[in-house]
């Protein structure tokens, strides 16, 4: 919390004052700095007509429905979600956090078993005005460590334009995803990868959040924004 009418000095002030801390001249400059440099122009949002079928009957269509997710830029022009967000997809449109103009999309490929998909789009001038899109860094570590500060970035509902929830990692855990659950993918069947990692981060992960990417402290995605417990407080889950 910053005292009304003074900047991050005087933190630094009171924390050699009464710890005798010596910190880095630059130590709040680069803070800034990181989260600033978010690569938010890397995430778009998702706006897909879907109507579920009948495997059964695939003659019969389901009432159409619209939601809302949010994916980001991978290398080869491509954009990751999840499956859930584009599963059933008549319709996939795709609109930069900063432009009010919609781009037809196309699935190239989903896993229900991972809930992951990816999403093509062809039009130059999505990619390329009025700033060319790049594609966001992995992080190089293998799962993100308890305790680091990572932030979610996305278009929840209750908003139109993105947003950023700021937490750290509660948890890493193996699990059966929500969604491969829906589509009857359990720990014994034929078509489970079996407990695939999770991590539980204390930043919000509300409806709408779905597909976009975690960042780490350097700005470097740990994972793609899943799920979240509707009746627990600050418990959201990365894939």
């Amino acid at each position: 919390v910053e005292r009304a009418g003074h900047g991050p000095g005087w933190i630094r002030q009171w924390l050699m004052a009464v710890e005798d801390v010596e910190l880095p001249p630059n130590a709040f400059a680069r803070t800034e700095k990181l989260s600033s440099s978010l690569p938010s122009q890397s995430v778009v949002k998702f706006f897909v007509t879907k109507a579920a079928r009948s495997y059964l009957m695939p003659w019969v269509v389901h009432r159409e429905t619209n939601v809302t997710g949010t994916g980001f830029v991978i290398e080869g022009r491509l954009l990751m979600t999840n499956a859930h967000v584009i599963e059933d997809a008549m319709v996939v449109e795709v609109k930069k956090h900063d432009l009010p103009k919609k781009f037809r999309g196309r699935v190239v490929c989903i896993g229900h078993d991972v809930d992951l998909a990816l999403v093509r789009v062809d039009d130059e001038r999505f990619w390329c005005n009025p700033n060319v899109l790049l594609p966001v860094t992995f992080s190089a570590d293998t799962f993100a460590e308890l305790y680091s500060e990572v932030r979610a970035v996305g278009f929840p509902t209750g908003g139109s334009t993105i947003c950023v929830s700021k937490g750290v990692v509660s948890r890493v855990d193996a699990q059966i995803y929500v969604h491969s659950r829906s589509k009857g993918v359990a720990h014994d069947t034929l078509n489970s990868p079996g407990r695939l990692p999770i991590i539980q981060i204390d930043a919000a992960i509300n409806p709408g959040n779905s597909g976009g990417p975690t960042f780490d402290i350097t700005n470097n995605v740990i994972g793609v924004a899943s799920s979240g417990l509707p009746k627990a407080q600050n418990v959201g889950y990365i894939i």
